[in-house]
């Protein structure tokens, strides 16, 4: 074998290395999740429940804060803390509405999100297949707009939750109703139902956990009122395909070592006028894909609303742009570290409740 044979063999070996780490990483992988069974399909994602605002505040619990709740709940599954009145914020003042204003504040917050198109209408079978691919294969969260069991309700969604789990074999539906602090679980054919059959004729008060996924399939199509009923937070925004996946868990501080998450923050939405004093949080901040051996930078950014000169990219993650307010390096030891605010001042310097924080996590 000639010395260029030999060198040429070299270069395509390289070459096809670095081909698979840049098709490794157009295609980042969301690490946060569990298989339920071992033998099985199940999927839950690591997304604790939220208590949302507003829920008993008024006698139509369709006022409360579930859509800003559930843009919370997918945040934190990104490595991004967005306070429930700053999500509201970013929609542009009221509140979330899926097809509407809920693709606003996305947008806005700099998440990859994908919507159905209007007047989209689930069958069971299109709703399967649409919770497996986007739970089960892309260990992605679905927010979804679901009827609450309650007399006077919406003829299209009463109430705004998010989908977290997907058993595709038996068709078992895992979610976060934003009330009840533990995950909730349903079947799709028992979830699956118009609104006559999703009514009570008892109650103007929606109750936890009776819920049912709008069967829409009866409501007449109408380009004047186009309804739109479920998202797909598919990460955050990586055109480079530079990111780590990161996944926060929200502390009360500056009890750090504490294994329980904050489920809620203090109330200071404009629609309650309960005006709660914001409060101090910690963090542990996971993030996983790493290389032992390998030197990360950790950023975190405090305002959503700056614009970078940085094409697609709302947050520009070179070390030279000092556009971040908080920076950490640090060498890997394995392929998943955890950082909290006892080992560096990114996490415990300036988090408060009534804000959004945004961490990413670079090669260095």
């Amino acid at each position: 074998m000639s010395i260029i044979t030999i060198i040429l063999l070299i270069i395509t070996i390289i070459l096809s290395i670095l081909l698979i780490y840049i098709c490794d990483r157009e295609k980042p992988e969301n690490f946060f999740y569990e298989k339920v069974y071992e033998n099985g399909n199940a999927i839950v994602l690591d997304i604790p429940p939220r208590r949302m605002w507003g829920w008993g505040q008024e006698s139509d619990a369709i006022l409360g804060y579930c859509g800003e709740t559930s843009v919370q709940s997918a945040g934190l599954y990104y490595g991004n803390y967005i306070s429930q009145g700053i999500a509201n914020i970013a929609s542009g003042g009221s509140s979330l509405l899926l097809g509407d204003t809920e693709n606003t504040a996305c947008k806005e917050l700099h998440f990859n999100f994908s919507t159905l198109p209007n007047n989209t209408i689930f069958t069971p079978e299109s709703l399967h297949s649409f919770l497996t691919t986007n739970i089960v294969n892309n260990k992605c969260p679905v927010i979804i707009g679901i009827f609450d069991l309650i007399k006077t309700g919406d003829n299209t969604y009463d109430h705004i939750i998010i989908l977290t789990g997907y058993d595709p074999d038996n068709k078992l539906i895992t979610f976060n109703d934003h009330y009840l602090l533990d995950n909730s679980t349903i079947t799709l054919d028992d979830m699956f139902k118009n609104r006559s059959n999703c009514s009570d004729n008892l109650s103007d008060t929606p109750q936890p956990l009776y819920y049912c996924i709008p069967n829409l399939q009866n409501i007449i199509k109408s380009k004047d009122t186009p309804y739109n009923y479920a998202l797909v937070i598919n990460g955050n925004i990586d055109p480079n395909k530079e990111l780590f996946p990161i996944k926060l868990n929200v502390r009360n501080f500056p009890d750090v070592s504490s294994q329980l998450d904050r489920p809620d923050e203090p109330d200071w939405g404009k629609q309650d006028s309960l005006n709660m004093s914001p409060i101090p949080l910690s963090f542990k901040a996971t993030i996983a894909g790493l290389t032992k051996g390998v030197s990360y930078t950790l950023m975190r950014y405090d305002d959503y609303t700056k614009k970078f000169d940085t094409g697609n990219n709302p947050f520009r993650t070179s070390k030279t742009n000092k556009t971040y307010s908080a920076s950490f390096d640090f060498i890997a030891d394995s392929d998943t570290v955890i950082i909290d605010s006892s080992k560096s001042n990114i996490v415990s310097s300036g988090i408060m409740s009534n804000k959004a924080y945004f961490f990413r996590c670079i090669t260095a």
